[in-house]
This record gives structure tokens, C-alpha cells and sequence, in this order.
């Protein structure tokens, strides 16, 4: 039983290395690594982490997974780092509009609030543009998952004969 064993770890070692990732997976920085990136830019969330780290660990990994997801789905796409960058561009540039135009009297406020204006435009612009593509991203997965499925239903008998052979070590007949 215990060489079959073997044979059969070593007949599905091949086709384990030859499998890829999923597209989606995140990136894989530890918890350390995570947060030295959070310390450099959000000083305030991570001493939060850290006090959540000791008081409450389970609370702690859910809000590390919510970071991780945060910090890494653009990684992988230079279009959404690109979308990302403008819209942080926009928000300060707006903010500042936002703070001019309190500290403004007169003819100024009208052109500020033009300005603020023209800046909100270009903010809706671009979410829309990220809500359209993740709309057409969500469309090909779609497409991909009727594929996939569609080419199961097909192979789905020698599928189901190949599961049963490896349960069983039928496959290891020959050897």
C-alpha cells in the first residue's frame, strides 16, 4: 500500500509543478512584510494593527486580508495602478479646491466652486471608467466560466473515469 502510495505521488508530481497560479491570486507577502509597507504609508493604521494584533488576533487577520486585498489588486494590472494614481491625484487636487474655496470671499468663490466642479466631473469620469472595466472583466469571467464548463460537460466521463482511476490506483496497473 505504501509503495502505491508513492507511485501515485510521484505519477502527479509532473502535472502538480506544471499548474499555474490563479490570475487573481494575491500577492504573497507575509504579515511582516504587509505591514512595513502599511507603517510607510498609513502611519495611524498601523499602530491600529499592531494593538489589534495583541488584543484581538482574529479581528487582526481579518483586517490583514482586507489590507492585503487593498494594497495588492492593482499590483497586477499597470492600468488600475494608473486609474488609482489619478483618481489619489484628483482627491487631493479636489481637497485643496475644497479648503481654497472655504478660505476664499467674493468673485474668488465662484471660480472655485467651477473649479470644483470641473474636478468632480473628472472624479465621476474616471470611477465610472473603473466600474466599466471591472463590468468587462467580470464579462470575460464569465465567458471563461461557460468555456470551462462547457468543455467539462464534454469531457465529463473520461474526467470522472481518470478521478475514479487515481482514487482507486487503477492508473497504477502498468507500472
Amino acid at each position: 500500500m505504501r509503495h502505491a502510495l508513492t507511485a501515485v505521488f510521484l505519477l502527479i508530481l509532473p502535472s502538480l509543478a506544471l499548474a499555474e497560479p490563479p490570475e487573481h491570486a494575491p500577492a504573497s507577502d507575509g504579515p511582516e512584510q504587509l505591514l512595513e509597507r502599511v507603517k510607510d504609508k498609513y502611519p495611524e493604521k498601523y499602530e491600529r494593527l499592531v494593538e489589534l494584533r495583541e488584543s484581538d488576533p482574529r479581528l487582526f487577520h481579518q483586517q490583514m486580508m482586507k489590507l492585503r486585498h487593498h494594497l495588492t489588486k492593482g499590483e497586477q494590472d499597470p492600468e488600475i495602478m494608473e486609474r488609482m494614481e489619478e483618481m489619489r491625484t484628483l482627491r487631493s487636487s479636489f481637497q485643496e479646491a475644497v479648503e481654497a474655496y472655504e478660505a476664499a470671499v467674493g468673485n474668488a468663490k465662484e471660480k472655485l466652486r467651477e473649479k470644483l466642479t470641473e474636478l468632480a466631473t473628472e472624479m465621476f469620469a474616471a470611477r465610472q471608467g473603473a466600474r466599466k472595466r471591472r463590468l468587462e472583466r467580470a464579462k470575460e469571467r464569465i465567458v471563461e466560466l461557460q468555456d470551462e464548463i462547457e468543455q467539462r460537460d464534454q469531457n465529463k466521463d473520461e474526467l470522472i473515469q481518470r478521478f475514479v482511476d487515481q482514487a482507486t490506483g487503477a492508473s497504477l496497473e502498468g507500472l
